[in-house]
């Protein structure tokens, strides 16, 4: 998935356009809190949620998890966007996922060593 939000070109350009015109168009800042902010937060935490009623997550607040999720994800676009190598924000996500769900999982079913 980050592939397609950096290495596909129309999707990084519309990025880039939202995020240094948010600040001269309310339309652009809509937009951007639209597509970057909430909407992925709502997604992430309808998920999260789900993954509880699964017992698969801790039972801890959905939103926050959410946002300890996808706060990071959002950092690592921004690296690349400021020309920090794909392969290197690649590598930092992976090792994000990683580490939140040794966090998050329930021990005995994370199966991460």
């Amino acid at each position: 998935l980050l592939g397609f939000f950096t290495l596909n070109e129309f999707v990084a350009m519309f990025r880039k356009m939202l995020v240094s015109e948010q600040f001269k168009s309310p339309v652009a800042a809509q937009y951007y809190k639209q597509y970057y902010v909430e909407a992925a937060v709502q997604f992430q935490t309808t998920i999260f949620a789900g993954m509880q009623q699964a017992g698969d997550f801790l039972s801890v607040d959905p939103q926050i998890m959410a946002l300890h999720f996808y706060s990071p994800i959002l950092y690592i676009l921004e690296k690349f966007d400021l020309g920090t190598p794909y392969e290197e924000c690649l590598e930092l996500a992976k090792k994000h996922v990683h580490q939140f769900c040794l966090i998050y999982s329930k021990e005995e079913d994370n199966g991460i060593n």
